[in-house]
């Protein structure tokens, strides 16, 4: 993520499907994520120092708020709540130049994941209505 002039920014990192998320990781300038991997960090200012705050859109609840991630022991790394959080959008909003950011977690296997829109998505399969209005389950006298 690279933005034109040093600043308050703010940027969104879409993924083309929902992943179960684990963590997020700003890697410092000359930092790789495994000793084997040819991405190289090239960050700006130092993530030591800068200030930065990572949100996730929780597909699996039914509140349309932006958790926050929680700042993780190694500086520059973003953990995601506890339990299983499933997202397709990540947010970035703070005070740099260049961002190298590595994305931990897996892809959600396309019969699990929320459908899009779905206000539903937090209700396992077999709770969801079949249809949006059905008679025969109305509680009337």
């Amino acid at each position: 993520v690279e933005a034109r002039q040093m600043g308050a920014h703010v940027r969104e990192l879409r993924f083309p499907e929902p992943i179960e998320l684990r963590s997020i990781r700003i890697l410092g300038r000359g930092q790789k994520p495994t000793s084997s991997s040819s991405f190289e960090g090239k960050t700006f200012p130092d993530v030591r120092t800068m200030s930065l705050s990572v949100f996730a859109a929780d597909r699996l609840s039914t509140s349309s708020s932006m958790p926050r991630l929680a700042v993780g022991e190694v500086p520059g790394s973003f953990v995601a709540p506890s339990g299983r959080f499933v997202t397709n959008c990540v947010i970035m909003r703070g005070e740099y130049l260049r961002l190298s950011v590595v994305v931990y977690g897996q892809r959600v296997p396309s019969g699990e994941a929320p459908a899009e829109g779905s206000e539903l998505a937090a209700l396992a399969q077999h709770l969801r209505p079949s249809a949006a209005f059905e008679e025969t389950r109305l509680d009337l006298p």
